[in-house]
């Protein structure tokens, strides 16, 4: 009896140290994805990253901490849905736990819920007074509101007691940004250009612009420019004006006419109108993400032309660098609505904050006396920032008409803001 109770002593000996072998196991295949994974999140791998704290999660589905980094690692990408949706799993688990309630905040507000977002830091700040992350965080929502002296509030109260807070101080420097911007609520631009021709007998044509806008209020802007061009040995000059609307906290629409008396090559009359909508925040590296629509009635002393212009705009790198893509599409009323198509493709990138470059190609319907044909182009400019409110604009750009002429284009365009 002894015997066999002794045998079966060492049987649950070994199949208890088997267990506890393999949970160790488990728990340093653990431990090792989510230092792997935080790693490649730091490296800014954030596929890498998403795969090692999926695969941390097929061990332990409910630890909170692999739930919050893969929230934030899926925000980063910009799937800022399925992200709060990942948080929110945590807070299931672990509904006090602090870092998830502000990832949870953080991501309502790339995702543009800013009023969700700013009550979730009102109740940490209940439960955390004075932590420097949840101020920060709010004084960041402040700016996505717009709203400059809150966020320079914020901002100072991190300040004061974290000196030299990294975060805070670059949220000083965007609030003061925001508040010059304010400040600044008209613009002024002068422009000149001067076309060369080969491949035609066309003599070169000269253009002077003037443009306008002004800033009634947050949400309203007033539009307005006069152009006079000198071509084919005649002068045309084009007036327009307009209004631009910000409807709701991601849509901006535009209106705006135009008219050229007396018109010899430009459009007689013009109407168009336009909208951006944000389609969502986006991140730190990819950033906001922007459809775009342009649509326009021209009507020439041969007849009538449209065009519709979609589009999107993709911002990158906390908005340092920008691109632009849209569709175009002509269509001609006198040639039963034919329809031409083309494209163009136009990428930003704001060096240095007083010094911006840019360029791009289209294949593009260009309409002329009433004419449309598809022209080539080619294009680059820089824009020098000469002091906080002057700002000049130099550029190139080369077109090639199909089958009529190549027409090489320098223009400068200074502007100012007061």
């Amino acid at each position: 009896m002894r015997i066999g109770q002794t045998r079966l002593g060492v049987l649950f000996g070994a199949l208890a140290l088997l267990v506890l072998t393999g949970v160790g196991a488990l728990a340093a295949d653990f431990e090792t994805l989510m230092r792997d994974a935080l790693v490649a999140r730091s490296a800014g791998n954030y596929a890498a990253a998403e795969a090692g704290l999926k695969a941390a999660l097929e061990i332990r589905p409910h630890d909170p901490a692999a739930l919050l980094h893969l929230g934030l690692v899926q925000g980063y990408q910009g799937r800022h849905a399925e992200a709060l949706a990942t948080v929110r799993r945590g807070l299931v688990l672990a509904p006090g736990d602090f870092d998830l309630r502000l990832a949870a905040a953080r991501i309502e507000g790339w995702m543009g819920r800013h009023d969700e977002a700013a009550a979730d830091v009102e109740d940490l700040l209940g439960d955390f007074p004075g932590n420097v992350d949840v101020l920060n965080l709010q004084g960041r929502l402040a700016l996505y509101r717009g709203d400059a002296t809150a966020a320079t509030a914020a901002f100072t109260k991190v300040l004061r007691l974290a000196p030299g807070n990294e975060e805070a101080s670059k949220g000083m420097a965007d609030a003061e940004a925001a508040q010059s911007a304010m400040a600044h609520r008209g613009r002024i631009a002068l422009g000149y250009s001067h076309s060369t021709f080969s491949r035609s007998g066309n003599r070169d044509w000269r253009e002077v612009e003037a443009d306008g806008s002004f800033d009634v209020d947050d949400d309203t802007r007033l539009l307005g420019g006069v152009q006079v061009s000198r071509r084919f040995g005649q002068t045309d000059t084009y007036l327009r004006g307009g209004v631009e609307q910000r409807v709701g906290p991601d849509l901006r629409v535009r209106l705006q006419v135009g008219a050229t008396p007396d018109a010899d090559f430009l459009a007689r009359w013009t109407a168009e109108a336009g909208a951006t909508l944000r389609l969502w925040a986006g991140g730190a590296v990819i950033g906001p993400t922007e459809a775009l629509a342009d649509i326009r009635h021209s009507h020439y002393a041969t007849g009538d032309v449209r065009t519709v212009n979609p589009g999107l705009q993709q911002y990158l790198f906390d908005g340092r660098v920008w691109l632009t893509g849209r569709w175009l599409n002509s269509f001609d009323a006198e040639a039963g609505n034919k329809r031409a198509a083309g494209w163009s493709l136009r990428a930003d990138w704001q060096v240095l904050d007083s010094l911006r470059l840019f360029g791009g190609s289209a294949v593009a319907p260009e309409t002329e006396l009433g004419t449309t044909v598809e022209t080539r182009s080619s294009f680059g400019g820089i824009v020098f920032g000469l002091t906080p409110d002057v700002d000049l604009t130099v550029s190139y750009s080369h077109d090639n008409r199909k089958n009529t002429y190549i027409r090489d284009v320098v223009s400068a365009t200074v502007g100012y803001r007061f």
